[in-house]
């Protein structure tokens, strides 16, 4: 059996016992080549190279499998359960020159998934070969042919265009300059207190509006308002709800909730799941599926009533979404019975998450009383309404084990979405029509619009979900790319668009149909369509390049000395470290810049390292140390966030996944 990943092999190997080799492609083993299309018309075909990768080669990788493959009496080709994974298995089939093979997919390392799918054995499926194909050469045509030619016009070296890269970069740029130009808008509100607070209730400014107008802008027709204190209930009513459970994690959903409860960035997530994939504590992390499969719905219920959780009649589905590729179900824990797994903090927390998530699904609703009030008082001949709608939850159903949706950021609603849901009144009584009220203070609200929240890291990746643009699994090498290459500020939660991505966008606009969200997302249906064997690769690729071509053509960008590079027009000054992570590139400060990222980034490295850490600037002998050590000596001057000093030893290699961290002196 060949898998991906070496960290499987170990445990794969056991589960399925005597008798069987297990070995590992180290993912792909051909690639297009490093300079270069590697690809042109008319057919197109895909030029492919073996790889380079840390302390081996695809070609080493082979050579290694041929003999293995030899002496056994079946092959099983057991990539992963997607479009990479297929490529992957046809490309160990045409360089092992295998004549008989089978193809088997499992979405959980456990014996009973491994050993199923062994039953079930397929020959490689070329439509989903061709799809990840035309996935490859289209992102080659667009970065290889637009970057270079929008570097020279503009005179800015270093510029690069992707196909997902640059509508990812556009949506940023296009809410901050919303948020930007966002006029203000001032207007009035009142609001009555009750009970000390207990309770409140807001003036329905409806019956003073404008014809046209949708705030209240006379002072002293508020300051009326809030001079109501006596009121009387004109309606009142009490009715049940409820509220469903959040569906089980999808990658996308995956990398949001992480980011939002766990402040975990992306890629961070991204090895997290990867890892315990490998050790079989959870399903396979890249799905877009919501649903689990009948087993484990029926093992969850199981667990559910064990513990005398509450259940609902029937176990939960969820509407399939438009533009879910694989068929793969929601990421759950194989293992119910570990409530806690992983090694290391950092899986531990995931894998709650995950248990968590999965759990709470299949629970009952949560289920409320809510009470609506609606209140009348009259001051200077006028009559003012104030409502108040409050929830009681009466039942917590899934909330026994978490009490929100942790993909949600918790700005995420307006205070009038909160105020109608009944989560910012207070504790709303249920009181009769006709009852006599006073409320404790009424005061006048000096309200004004608000511009729309700006992207956060896992909003951006909602948004990029929600409109088709790109894929799930793509979305944390996309987001690291665009913030090493200085497009976007992530110093902070809300990502900011530097100048550099502003003149990107507007170099692109309008000249190139990549850059246009509806066309990047038919572009997109289109790889899913070759998928399905309704359109062919050759279709699909040329007609992209044509396009390109009589784009680039009619290409005339104006250079922008304002945004010329300190380095005089270099892409980035070369250190001469080589990168410790593919071995093969080496380390570059990128337009002098406080970073340094490896030259075969283009190629799928996303090794980066900062040169500032803790407020200590590193020396480049430091950060080779770093680098060609996986360690330093004691650096005395690092700056907590207390704004303490401290010493310690800088960290940074496979170990620690590549992040830089501290160890201390004993």
């Amino acid at each position: 059996m060949i898998v991906e990943s070496p960290n499987k092999v170990k445990k794969i190997k056991a589960l399925l016992g005597s008798g069987w080799d297990v070995a590992a492609s180290i993912g792909h083993i051909r690639d297009l080549p490093a300079k270069g299309l590697g690809l042109a018309p008319p057919d197109y075909k895909l030029e492919y190279h073996f790889v380079e990768r840390t302390g081996t080669t695809g070609k080493n990788v082979v050579d290694g499998l041929k003999p293995r493959a030899a002496r056994a009496n079946a092959i099983y080709l057991a990539t992963d359960p997607d479009r990479e994974g297929e490529a992957i298995a046809w490309h160990l089939k045409e360089a092992l020159a295998l004549k008989s093979y089978h193809r088997v997919t499992f979405d959980a390392i456990t014996e009973t998934v491994i050993k199923t799918a062994l039953t079930r054995p397929r020959q490689i499926d070329m439509n989903l070969v061709r799809a990840q194909e035309a996935r490859r050469g289209a992102d080659r045509l667009v970065g290889y042919q637009v970057s270079p030619i929008l570097s020279r016009q503009t005179g800015i070296a270093g510029l690069s265009a992707g196909r997902v890269q640059t509508p990812a970069v556009r949506f940023v740029v296009d809410r901050q300059r919303e948020i930007e130009n966002f006029t203000v808008t001032k207007h009035f509100g009142a609001e009555a207190i009750f009970e000390d607070g207990k309770w409140k209730a807001q003036w329905d400014t409806q019956p003073f509006l404008q014809s046209g107008s949708k705030y209240v802008f006379d002072g002293d027709l508020a300051r009326q308002a809030a001079a109501c204190r006596t009121f009387r209930v004109a309606d009142a009513a009490t009715k049940p709800a409820t509220q469903a459970p959040p569906a089980p994690f999808t990658t996308a959903t995956l990398l949001q909730a992480a980011s939002v409860t766990l402040n975990f960035k992306p890629d961070l997530t991204a090895m997290l799941a990867q890892k315990l994939f490998e050790q079989g504590l959870i399903t396979y992390h890249r799905t877009d599926s919501q649903n689990l499969s009948t087993e484990a719905l029926s093992e969850i219920r199981d667990h559910v009533a064990a513990n005398h959780w509450p259940l609902p009649p029937n176990p939960r589905t969820w509407k399939t979404k438009e533009t879910a590729q694989e068929a793969h179900e929601a990421i759950r824990p194989t293992h119910l019975e570990h409530r806690n797994a992983g090694e290391g903090d950092d899986q531990k927390k995931l894998y709650s998450l995950i248990w968590t998530r999965a759990v709470a699904s299949q629970l009952a609703d949560a289920e409320y009383s809510v009470n609506t009030l609606r209140l009348e008082a009259q001051h200077g001949g006028k009559i003012f309404v104030f409502k108040a709608t409050g929830r009681t939850l009466t039942a917590p159903g899934w909330r026994i084990l978490t009490a929100i949706d942790a993909a949600e950021e918790a700005d995420q609603h307006t205070a009038e979405e909160r105020e109608t849901q009944g989560d910012e009144n207070g504790n709303v009584p249920a009181l009769p029509i006709g009852t006599s009220i006073t409320s404790t203070s009424t005061t006048v609200l000096n309200k004004q619009t608000k511009p729309p929240n700006g992207y956060t890291q896992a909003s951006l990746i909602k948004k990029l979900e929600s409109e088709g643009i790109g894929r799930p699994s793509t979305y944390p090498l996309i987001l690291k790319n665009i913030i090493a290459r200085g497009y976007l500020d992530d110093s902070k939660k809300i990502l900011v668009a530097t100048d550099l991505a502003k003149l990107l966008i507007d170099s692109l606009t309008g000249r190139f149909a990549f850059v246009e969200y509806d066309y990047t997302r038919s572009l997109e249906q289109e790889l899913d369509d070759i998928a399905a064997g309704k359109t062919s690769y050759l279709s699909v690729v040329s007609t992209l390049d044509t396009r390109l071509k009589t784009e680039l053509g009619a290409l005339n960008i104006q250079p922008q000395p304002a945004l010329q590079r300190p380095t005089g027009g270099a892409e980035a000054a070369e250190s001469g470290i080589p990168c410790p992570k593919c071995k093969s590139g080496q380390l570059r400060r990128p337009n002098d810049r406080e970073f340094f990222s490896c030259t075969r980034y283009r190629d799928g490295c996303t090794f980066s390292i900062n040169r500032t850490i803790a407020k200590k600037k590193l020396t480049d002998k430091q950060i080779e140390t770093l680098c060609t050590k996986g360690e330093t000596g004691i650096i005395k001057g690092f700056v907590n966030k207390q704004g303490k000093p401290f010493d310690a030893i800088l960290m940074c290699s496979s170990n620690t996944n590549w992040r830089t961290t501290f160890t201390f002196p004993k």
